[in-house]
């Protein structure tokens, strides 16, 4: 190996710590991408409240509410001309009557209907709404209001449901087309059969002229057998034709009425899945306004439960205040009466209590204590703020103060020790005949 080759590789080539050292960069992508995904998941998976939860659904149904109003006045109308037409004759006016009477007569009636049919969606929103608000802020719903919706509700169903069948006879209806194709189909089996019922009578009458030509000349004479044959061919032939030609009209009128039928029946069926998805849609309608109204008071009533919470969690945080207060307040309490305790048992000072009768500290040989005060003490209620009346120690069973004759004594009276024990170990001390 040459020098400058010895020299290059030590720039190209790695050292054995290097070669599987990770990519910090990707690691850190990686790690970031993962973060990303349980943060969504975190994002997703967290409790929304009920007002934030629906509303796309909130917003769909009023969408919906205030569309169908218009969807079902679009489909009175055509249930409005329905009737113009069935009342004045719109389409086929008849003749020795002035158009512009007949023209008058419908544009009225259309606008007097055209009416009274923005007015039925008007009473059947309120109505609606008068309802279903009711409803969720619980409040009793006259009679009236529920049958003025039902009443509602069927009129514009009728009304809705006539008008998209007629839509749907109108889009749906083939009568023109199976009609046109059935006078083509006729005219075309006619011109046919009737060119060669043509041409066949042609050659039949000729040769009946030859023949009645023949016999004026001579009875003897006539057709001969060949001329003969082929006119009784003739003859055969027409009829056979004429017979075809019947056959084949009768059977284009039968398809043309089978045709006719099933157009019919095809827009009747068409006409009933239209009134049912105009009943489906009326009772959606019904449903959206009860959505309406029923996400409205959810939402009221979560926007107060959250009220409640804060001004609970707000007097919760006064009262733990409070709270840290008083126990701070009865910790220090109890700390000054354990320093007292303590020095008086030490014989550092004697043990005293300040109150609005002080009395004289006395010193009974090994006795400190002060002696009770001629007024009653009030004893606060909380052991650790306990006041000692008198003695120098405090009963561990009862709390009375009592003053100790042996330096480990903890118990004021031997009841108090006796009842101390069988607390402690749950079993009942026997009395013995000394005891008794």
């Amino acid at each position: 190996m040459s020098k400058f080759s010895t020299y290059f590789s030590k720039f190209s080539a790695k050292a054995p710590s290097q070669i599987h050292q990770p990519n910090q960069f990707a690691e850190t992508s990686r790690q970031s991408k993962e973060l990303g995904y349980y943060e969504e998941a975190i994002r997703d998976l967290e409790a929304a409240p009920y007002a934030v939860s629906y509303r796309f659904v909130f917003i769909l149904a009023k969408l919906y509410a205030n569309a169908y109003h218009i969807i079902s006045a679009l489909l009175g109308l055509a249930c409005v001309y329905l009737l113009v037409n069935i009342f004045v004759g719109f389409e086929s006016m008849p003749k020795g009557v002035n158009p512009i009477v007949l023209w008058t007569m419908a544009v009225l009636l259309g606008i007097l209907l055209i009416v009274l049919l923005i007015g039925i969606e008007m009473v059947k929103g309120n109505l609606a709404n008068t309802l279903f608000r009711n409803k969720a802020i619980r409040v009793g719903n006259k009679s009236m209001t529920t049958i003025g919706l039902v009443g509602m509700m069927s009129v514009s169903i009728l009304i809705s449901a006539i008008g998209g069948a007629v839509v749907s006879l109108k889009t749906s209806d083939k009568t023109i087309d199976i009609r046109q194709s059935y006078l083509s189909q006729s005219d075309s089996i006619k011109s046919y059969y009737q060119a060669k019922i043509k041409a066949l009578q042609t050659e039949i009458n000729a040769a009946n002229a030859l023949k009645a030509s023949r016999l004026k000349r001579s009875p003897m004479w006539g057709l001969t057998k060949e001329e003969s044959n082929t006119l009784n061919h003739n003859k055969t032939q027409l009829a056979s034709l004429e017979q075809s030609f019947q056959n084949n009209l009768l059977g284009l009128k039968s398809g043309y009425q089978e045709d006719l039928t099933k157009n019919l029946v095809q827009g009747t069926n068409a006409a009933w899945v239209v009134a049912g998805i105009v009943f489906v849609l009326e009772i959606l309608l019904l449903w959206a306004y009860s959505f309406l109204w029923e996400y409205r008071a959810e939402a009221k009533a979560e926007a107060i439960n959250f009220h409640v919470l804060e001004i609970e969690r707000k007097q919760a945080l006064k009262n733990t205040a409070t709270t840290d207060k008083t126990v701070e307040k009865m910790a220090e309490e109890y700390e000054k009466m354990r320093e007292l305790l303590q020095q008086a048992v030490g014989g550092q000072q004697n043990f005293q209590i300040m109150n609005n009768h002080t009395p004289t500290p006395q010193k009974v040989g090994y006795r400190f204590g002060m002696q009770k005060a001629n007024d009653e003490i009030d004893l606060p209620k909380n052991k650790q703020a306990f006041v000692i009346g008198e003695g120098n120690r405090i009963c561990m069973h009862c709390g009375t103060p009592y003053e100790y004759r042996i330096h480990n004594q903890k118990y004021c009276t031997e009841k108090c020790r006796v009842e101390a024990w069988q607390q402690k170990t749950g079993k009942v001390l026997k009395k013995t005949k000394r005891d008794e």
